[in-house]
């Protein structure tokens, strides 16, 4: 993992960071995040990667919290696939593993996947959990993004 990061406007002071999936092999250098996404995909274990993902960036949100002037969240991107309705327990379990509290944490969902995560309601069970959502790449595509209503707001 490596962890990009956000700057505030106002004060440039670090404001939170980027999870951002790394895999360098030993013979062939850095994968790009996609291809390792798709090799997951292909074997049969996004589930566990996305649950290793979210466990290690919220293990570090736990470690940057000992530390004044650290990152005060983290956007954690995930394939709106693994979204399923057993997603939102995992996250829960993860939270209270390493102790952070939910709004500290902001998945980041693909526009394109929004209507199909939006009507199955995992979203909403994670807004009421407090855990914040955030919509990537907003624009690329034909979504309805504006019409998708998440805890009222």
């Amino acid at each position: 993992m490596a962890y990009q990061p956000l700057y505030g406007f106002a004060d440039r002071t670090v404001v939170g960071a980027e999870a951002m999936l790394r895999w360098t092999h030993l013979e062939i250098g850095r994968v790009p995040a996609q291809e390792v996404l798709q090799i997951a995909e292909d074997i049969g274990c996004m589930d566990k990667l996305v649950a290793w993902t979210l466990s290690q960036a919220v293990s570090q949100m736990a470690a940057w919290s000992r530390h004044p002037g650290s990152p005060k969240c983290v956007f954690i991107s995930l394939p709106g696939s693994q979204l399923s309705a057993a997603f939102p327990k995992v996250v829960g379990t993860v939270l209270e593993t390493h102790n952070v509290d939910a709004d500290r944490v902001i998945l980041e969902v693909s526009a394109s996947e929004l209507p199909g995560i939006a009507s199955s309601g995992v979203l909403q069970r994670l807004h009421d959990m407090g855990v914040r959502i955030a919509v990537d790449d907003v624009g690329r595509g034909s979504s309805p993004a504006l019409r998708i209503g998440v805890g009222g707001g």
